[in-house]
């Protein structure tokens, strides 16, 4: 929220500062996450979600394959912090692909909080490069895993926050 006064050079007083800066001193701003999702947000606060992936695929006779791995973490701390890592590995061989490889790291930290819509949990995913992502949660099994944007995703204990 920014307060900004407008008015002609030759009409500004200096009251007029004071006031902007008493209008902004009465803003007074709600919480971003409502009761039920501050309750279940507890379930998240110094725990990690990673996800795996892997997929490999040839041709019939084995002349050309392509496969590819990655692991995502992204680590949440009580005090409202996320820190993510993630890798990619990619490799293909035979034909034009022969020997190809690649891999990419990407990292980022910022903040997280937990919105309830429809009875449905979101996580959302603030960079500090402005970045938002939000990753509904469609289910939880009791074996500790979750599925967000359909991809499977389990909870243990974070390396890096409590």
């Amino acid at each position: 929220v920014m307060t900004i006064v407008m008015a002609l050079q030759e009409n500004f007083k200096d009251s007029y500062q004071d006031m902007a800066v008493e209008i902004s001193k009465s803003i007074r701003y709600r919480p971003f996450m409502n009761r039920l999702a501050q309750q279940k947000a507890n379930m998240f606060k110094g725990r990690k979600l990673m996800r795996f992936s892997s997929y490999y695929t040839s041709d019939y006779d084995n002349t050309i394959s392509v496969g590819s791995s990655g692991k995502t973490t992204i680590n949440f701390c009580s005090n409202g912090q996320f820190a993510f890592d993630g890798y990619s590995d990619f490799s293909a061989g035979g034909g034009a692909f022969d020997g190809q490889v690649s891999s990419n790291n990407s990292a980022g930290v910022g903040l997280w909080s937990l919105m309830m819509i429809h009875d449905y949990m979101v996580l959302r995913l603030v960079s500090n490069a402005g970045e938002v992502n939000y990753m509904p949660i469609e289910r939880y099994t009791e074996d500790g895993a979750y599925y967000i944007n359909g991809d499977k995703w389990v909870i243990g204990g974070s390396d890096i926050c409590n």
